[in-house]
């Protein structure tokens, strides 16, 4: 009896779950199969999900893989891993599911916070649950249940697989054989320029002030203009929140030095450098001095303090071959602190 080999395709989000697919993909290879995964693709062009229709529809499986990340979303509102699940059952293709089991415990970077993307996300999770899931709460016991499972899909649901040439059953097998190597070696193509087009799509879009007509430098609030700031401090166990207004300007001379010919990226508990700066400006200008009483900034205000500095040129996004981003200033942002910072004559 030839030696089948069956392929798998492994959907999922990828940043979030890197060392996740790899125990699946470690799990596939390890039982002598073949995975197939698609990563990212531009949302606006239509031949990367040919490229999935096609990786789907030559595939004896299909693995989802989720936890607390819905993904990117295309056109129609689903994320790409959501619909290549759909496209999966529309197929007929035997689907393997993995869910955290706690989906959202994970760390900040690795879950969605927004409502209604967690809503998409939770209403996804049902869905796969009504196929054969496993969940899992650490990647070594993803590897042993993603062993398993594979054992129970290629023993329960026996597909046509890939055999070696010299076992194929017949000439039209053989040519079966290397046409579906052929299409697979294309796709595999396909997805590498691919990638590098959209790191390049994504590299302009980190490092260049977009052009909308509705967020254009000059429309935008800048320099002396003034913008509430949204805070949270405790004062004599009562939690408070307030805003503190500010100029831009103001707010750039207390960020910008700690950025000047420097990378700036998160620390371990995931803030910037800059904000306790900030963040103690605001503390003593408002005259707060109970002991141990901290002032912290809404973190979603001060992702749009980096992106209106970014629009204006000031402050500008890079990545390195790792995936790993920081933000830096610009040579206009730092002409720009120079004459903040400076002493004119009196």
């Amino acid at each position: 009896m030839a030696d089948v080999r069956y392929q798998f395709f492994l959907s999922s989000t990828f940043e979030d779950l890197r060392h996740e697919r790899q125990q699946v993909i470690e799990a596939v290879l390890e039982m002598g199969h073949i995975p197939v995964g698609m990563e990212v693709f531009p949302s606006a062009d239509e031949t990367p999900w040919e490229i999935i229709k096609r990786a789907i529809s030559q595939s004896d499986y299909y693995i989802v893989l989720s936890a607390g990340r819905y993904g990117t979303l295309g056109t129609d509102g689903r994320s790409y891993t959501e619909r290549e699940f759909d496209l999966a059952v529309e197929l007929g293709v035997p689907i393997v599911g993995f869910l955290a089991k706690h989906p959202f415990d994970r760390p900040e970077h690795q879950r969605d916070d927004d409502r209604g993307i967690r809503a998409k996300l939770e209403n996804f999770h049902e869905k796969i649950l009504q196929r054969h899931v496993r969940k899992w709460s650490t990647v070594e016991e993803l590897g042993l249940l993603a062993s398993k499972a594979i054992i129970y899909a290629t023993t329960s649901y026996p597909r046509t697989g890939w055999v070696q040439a010299d076992q194929a059953k017949s000439v039209g097998d053989f040519q079966a054989v290397e046409s579906l190597r052929a299409a697979l070696d294309e796709a595999e193509s396909d997805v590498d320029r691919l990638k590098e087009e959209l790191e390049d799509a994504h590299q302009l879009i980190r490092q260049t002030v977009l052009q909308d007509d509705e967020i254009q430098p000059a429309l935008l609030s800048a320099g002396e203009d003034v913008v509430d700031i949204p805070i949270r401090y405790t004062l004599s166990g009562i939690k408070l929140e307030a805003h503190y207004s500010m100029s831009w300007d103001d707010i750039f001379k207390i960020m910008g030095p700690k950025m000047f010919k420097v990378r700036v990226v998160k620390n371990y508990a995931g803030r910037f450098e800059f904000e306790k700066d900030l963040s103690d400006r605001i503390k003593s200008n408002m005259n707060i001095t109970a002991p141990n009483t901290q002032v912290r900034i809404d973190a979603q205000f001060l992702d749009t303090i980096l992106f209106q500095f970014k629009q204006l040129g000031l402050l500008i996004l890079e990545a390195g071959d790792n995936g790993q981003t920081w933000w830096t200033l610009t040579p206009k942002g730092e002409v720009h602190l120079t004459k903040l910072l400076v002493v004119k004559k009196a």
